[in-house]
């Protein structure tokens, strides 16, 4: 009986520091839309084409999430060059996936009976893709909890 409530207050612990973090991982996501955005008007307003803007405000954006999520989300003493080259990875990897999963969801959608909401559907599958990659890419790869 003892070892059954060890077992559950262990896992009550851990599934309230995945809560934990994973609430953190939204609010310093959020914090980095907003710079990538922020940044993003900032390069359009300088003139400089939409394409190149929106690569140097996402790059913004994903050193902002870096430096967040390395000291609040996931509480880690420093920056190093390793977690910033498996931070890239893991953002890499997500990328990807999001651009795939968002070209599946249209390819799915479009010419059906929701295409009006096609876009929006498929934006909404790809995000959330993203999210769940990247949370875990950074709990169990990055920062290795």
């Amino acid at each position: 009986m003892r070892l059954l409530l060890f077992y559950n207050a262990d896992k009550i612990t851990f599934m309230q520091n995945i809560y934990q973090n994973f609430s953190k991982f939204l609010i310093v996501g959020a914090l980095s839309f907003i710079v990538d955005i922020l940044f993003y008007f900032f390069f359009l307003k300088q003139g400089i084409d939409p394409a190149p803007s929106k690569l140097a405000s996402f790059i913004c954006g994903a050193f902002c999430g870096y430096i967040l999520n390395t000291y609040f989300t996931f509480n880690q003493a420093k920056l190093t060059s390793n977690k910033l080259f498996k931070y890239i990875s893991v953002y890499s990897c997500s990328l990807l996936a999001n651009l795939l999963s968002n070209e599946l969801m249209l390819t799915r959608l479009l010419n059906s009976s929701i295409e009006e909401g096609a876009y929006l559907i498929a934006v909404i599958f790809a995000t959330a893709i993203t999210l769940v990659i990247n949370f875990l890419g950074l709990r169990y790869y990055v920062f290795r909890f």
